[in-house]
């Protein structure tokens, strides 16, 4: 189930979703009884940016 399907729908239909979700998956995912495959992940390119507090710290230590 992908949330595109779920947009269209009433607020209630969603939260009675979510509710059976909670109660019947997520005990499962829990103990691991099932499994979400994961193919593959795709790594990112882009070097993560230094948040400024980061940028803060490695100029004082200089």
């Amino acid at each position: 189930m992908i949330g595109s399907t779920l947009r269209s729908r009433p607020v209630e239909n969603k939260a009675s979703i979510l509710e059976a979700t909670r109660y019947l998956v997520s005990p499962q995912l829990a103990s691991g009884t099932i499994q979400v495959p994961i193919h593959a992940r795709r790594r990112s390119s882009r070097r993560p940016t230094p948040t400024r507090s980061c940028a803060r710290a490695a100029t004082s230590a200089r």
